[in-house]
């Protein structure tokens, strides 16, 4: 099973995927291992690990993919708890088709263990429908527009609506999408195997307190695997609360912990997608925006004795300066932090006070002013020398 980046809606479904298959019960697997240097993703062994190994779910036996899916989305999107995985099934049953993807499968639970006169049990369905969804379909003259295939099945709702997205999908009815003007008859083809995908992508996102949303997109999995997991985290731990800090932060994360190289293409292309509500005529609308910083600024970041050293300082004004490109800024900050340090507190102005007080909030530079200035002045020279050597490349 092969994944290459293509658009960043499908691209957060298969970081959300990847999340699945990391938590995936008795069988955990490392992440890094399907993680491509190309930027790809390549899982060996797929059909027989993930589809032909079943999990009995009530008197169902569904593949293990399907199963670590719905127990997974119980874990993430479910406040509450539940005795067995056949409760916890049931209880994330509706909130998935009838909340994240309404219509994708009939929400009804009443039906989920149980057979109606006209279908089989859903979970029986959904359970065909992850099986299959694979099969190679070689006949087929239809193209995927999400991974550009026809190898696999187009069996099951096969044009892209509101039922694999929500906001971005055709309307399924007369009326055209606000955000495309697609109704579902001209709307985009999709196969089963890229539907399963999108059913993954708010496992993909990251869901902020105001309601809004974001994802990290990159030309690499692997890149948008670490950026993404940093950003979680970093978010959930209330270090960042801003687009623009989430994503330096997570691109100083990443360079500091691993070594990867970025190529110039990748830090000219990464982005962040913010989804969030506005209101317009008393009614709340859906918005998505993309925001990305300057490539010299994503160049800065991905050094690595820079990263470093922005980790050890930890200020957001500091990190705040490089963000927004002032770095002449930080040298200027760095010499009144020092003309303040020199001084015995007790002569320090109001002023003074203030400015100490209102820029540096960590004691530990609180307390080390000299220190930390020079820790400034070292991150102004590796910044300064950094670009100095990439105007040299580029010229």
């Amino acid at each position: 099973m092969e994944f290459i980046p293509s658009n960043w809606l499908y691209n957060a479904g298969v970081i959300g995927f990847l999340r699945v298959l990391e938590s995936a019960g008795e069988n955990k697997v490392n992440v890094e291992n399907f993680l491509k240097e190309d930027g790809g993703v390549e899982i060996d062994d797929f059909d027989k690990k993930f589809l032909k190994e079943v999990k009995k779910v009530d008197n169902y036996e569904i593949p293990k993919l399907a199963y670590y899916y719905l127990i997974f989305n119980f874990n993430e999107i479910v406040n509450g708890e539940a005795s067995s995985d056949d409760e916890k099934i049931k209880k994330v049953w509706g909130k998935l088709f009838n909340t994240y993807y309404r219509g994708f499968f009939n929400a009804n639970t009443n039906y989920l263990f149980q057979h109606s006169k006209r279908s089989p049990a859903l979970i029986q369905q959904f359970s065909d429908f992850v099986r299959n969804m694979t099969n190679s379909n070689k006949n087929s003259s239809i193209k995927c527009s999400f991974c550009l295939k026809s190898d696999y099945n187009f069996f099951y709702k096969n044009k892209f609506t509101s039922e694999h997205n929500k906001i971005l999908g055709a309307s399924i009815g007369e009326v055209p999408n606000t955000f495309w003007n697609l109704d579902k008859k001209n709307s985009l083809s999709i196969c089963d195997f890229c539907s399963y995908i999108l059913l993954h992508y708010h496992l993909g996102i990251i869901k902020l307190s105001n309601n809004s949303e974001i994802f990290i997109n990159a030309p690499s999995f692997k890149i948008m695997w670490h950026l993404n997991n940093h950003a979680r985290t970093l978010y959930e731990k209330q270090r960042a609360k801003e687009v623009k800090e989430i994503l330096g932060m997570s691109l100083i994360e990443m360079t500091s912990r691993l070594q990867l190289q970025l190529s110039k293409w990748t830090k000219m292309n990464i982005e962040v997608i913010v989804k969030y509500k506005v209101k317009v005529n008393e009614k709340w609308e859906d918005k998505i925006d993309f925001f990305s910083l300057p490539y010299e600024v994503v160049d800065v970041l991905s050094d690595r004795e820079v990263a470093s050293l922005l980790n050890k300082i930890g200020e957001f004004k500091i990190l705040n300066m490089v963000l927004d490109g002032k770095f002449n800024e930080i040298l200027k900050f760095g010499e009144r932090v020092f003309r303040i340090a020199i001084k015995p507190r007790n002569e320090w102005g109001k002023q003074e006070r203030d400015f100490i007080n209102e820029n540096i909030k960590l004691e530990r530079n609180n307390s080390n002013l000299i220190s930390f200035s020079q820790n400034i002045f070292k991150l102004y020279a590796l910044i300064n020398d950094k670009i100095k050597k990439e105007v040299l490349i580029w010229t």
